[in-house]
């Protein structure tokens, strides 16, 4: 059973077991039905979907994201992001993320990172023009050297774990080398029961209780989501 303090930050998998702390990272035919339910929400055009997508179906989810904008429940724009094992829509995710990131300045809010392979290729764009928002990398899977960088030019990152706090060893390593102040938790697309696993592994990790852990992450949930 999940706990009315755990976070969760990024939920893919349906059905979602809401507690107050949950954000739903609408799918795209719940952007387009505007069929959903949660307490918050993101939204996004994830970079694996211009593969399968058309021109038109792009254009068409950019409008359906605008319109949900004004939603009071949204607390997000993403998943957004580069994924260069996609090499034959690159540009294109290039141009969406831009948009994306665009859409969240001018939104205040912060925006929910899917980044694969493409370190360097973020580095480069935020030295070219800073973040004035939160950036979250979901599922984060990046070196501790990359950390040190994306924080110096960004002191406003944040990275999210899941499964993999379970199944790689080198998140441990890496985890274990981020601010607690900047560390979330997510399910993407587990189920939430898997969450008290998350909470229990990364408080191991960090040498916490998991009282204080579950304190921490909610107070970066709310600092990131402007949740009083």
């Amino acid at each position: 059973m999940m706990k009315s303090s755990w976070c969760d930050v990024l939920a893919h998998a349906r059905p979602i077991h809401y507690s107050e702390w949950t954000v739903a990272c609408l799918s795209h035919q719940e952007i387009v039905d505007k069929n959903f339910h949660s307490h918050y929400f993101s939204i996004g055009i994830h970079p694996w979907w211009p593969t399968n997508l058309r021109a038109y179906e792009i254009s068409n989810l950019k409008s359906a994201i605008e319109l949900l904008s004004k939603d009071p429940r949204l607390v997000a724009i993403g998943e957004t992001g580069l994924d260069r094992l996609y090499k034959e829509t690159w540009n294109q995710q290039l141009e969406l993320f831009h948009w994306h990131w665009d859409l969240a300045e001018s939104l205040g809010l912060a925006m929910i990172i899917h980044k694969v392979r493409s370190g360097s290729d973020f580095l480069g764009l935020m030295k070219a023009r800073r973040p004035k928002t939160p950036w979250v990398f979901h599922d984060y899977h990046g070196t501790e050297q990359e950390v040190c960088e994306l924080l110096k030019l960004h002191p406003d990152c944040y990275f999210s774990f899941g499964d993999s706090l379970l199944n790689r060893e080198k998140t441990s390593e890496v985890l274990e080398h981020i601010p607690e102040d900047r560390l979330l938790i997510e399910t993407d697309e587990e189920s939430q029961l898997e969450l008290i696993h998350y909470f229990e592994k990364m408080a191991q990790i960090k040498g916490l209780s998991l009282a204080d852990l579950e304190l921490r992450i909610m107070m970066n949930f709310k600092k990131i989501f402007k949740i009083s």
